[in-house]
């Protein structure tokens, strides 16, 4: 028997119920009416809505034949149109899909600064966006360019999901030196860029809100209140060396590496290396050629330290880039 049957799912498959539906003819007139008696009209737990061909010389279930549009709308999706043929009078099979209507959510929180610690919150906030379904979860997919990833699913409460991401961000570091035959060196564990997709989880099923941030993450502890490392980098300024020394010790013969963090890349970097005596009184100044190529992967650098020449008890250290100071000065206390 000929009907009119329309489904409504997600993009993923999952039937979608009490979807509204009209049909519109091309005159932009309301025939949903003619066709099944009201308007709207509303799919069943299956995600349908169906309605038999009526008998001939029924007063409703006939409209001319033509192109009409059938206009699908529900809580937390995308309203959605289909076009039917030139011949349509009120019958066939049809299946529409909708997608989660990410505007709905608001403004999503993320954290104060894009360069953060794995040893303090890392806290986001995801306001819902299926506010009709029973209930919602938040799902985070994090990514790190070292080929990790985990998942994290919170439920929404008061609207919205709060998401404390520190331990998804945590680094495995591990001990790591300059070699001998280099100026600097990539630590490959002490920082990592950690990319974050978030999605809607409801009773109807999973649907991406098309939403990514990513997090530069390295493993030093903020100086502040709030989880910022920005003053680690060369963002807004030169960056502080991540160390807690004031004056760095450095033992003759001994080897010994300071680390630095610019995710700002720049053309082209040299380490200026200031020697001073026992009264810090310059006693010469020594440029040292960097690999720009290091600071291109965003990671944190490890800098050996350079050995003490004659009469020389303090160095500082300060990385340029065309003269232009990327780092703030890091004093060296030679000792032995």
């Amino acid at each position: 028997m000929a009907e009119f049957r329309c489904t409504v799912v997600t993009s993923s498959g999952i039937p979608v119920a009490n979807a509204a539906i009209r049909v519109v003819s091309d005159q932009n007139i309301d025939a949903t009416v003619a066709l099944f008696g009201s308007s709207p009209v509303y799919t069943k737990a299956n995600g349908t809505y169906a309605m038999p061909a009526p008998p001939k010389g029924s007063t409703t279930g006939n409209v001319p034949a033509g192109v009409y549009t059938i206009n699908v709308v529900a809580p937390g999706y995308q309203p959605k149109k289909y076009d039917t043929l030139a011949d349509f009078t009120g019958t066939g099979t049809f299946r529409i899909e909708l997608t989660v209507d990410t505007s709905a959510a608001g403004e999503i929180t993320t954290p104060a600064s894009d360069y953060v610690s794995p040893m303090a919150p890392v806290e986001v906030e995801v306001p819902g966006v299926a506010s009709s379904a029973k209930w919602e979860y938040i799902e985070a997919t994090i990514t790190s360019e070292s080929g990790n990833e985990s998942v994290i699913e919170v439920p929404t409460s008061n609207g919205s999901a709060l998401l404390n991401l520190q331990a998804r961000c945590e680094l495995d570091t591990a001990l790591y030196l300059v070699g001998d035959d280099k100026a600097a060196a990539i630590d490959p564990s002490f920082s990592d860029t950690f990319t974050v997709v978030l999605a809607s989880l409801t009773p109807s099923g999973r649907q991406d809100l098309n939403v990514s941030f990513s997090l530069q993450v390295a493993n030093v502890f903020p100086t502040g209140e709030e989880n910022d490392l920005g003053n680690f980098t060369n963002e807004g300024g030169p960056a502080d060396w991540m160390t807690p020394w004031d004056e760095l010790p450095k033992f003759r013969g001994h080897v010994a590496d300071a680390m630095i963090w610019l995710p700002v890349a720049k053309a082209q970097y040299t380490l200026q290396v200031t020697y001073k005596n026992i009264n810090r009184v310059l006693i010469q100044s020594v440029d040292i050629a960097l690999d720009s190529a290091l600071f291109k992967t965003k990671r944190v650098v490890r800098v050996r330290i350079p050995e003490a020449i004659p009469g020389a008890v303090y160095a500082g250290l300060v990385i340029t880039s065309g003269g232009v100071p990327q780092t703030k000065t890091l004093t060296v206390r030679y000792h032995g």
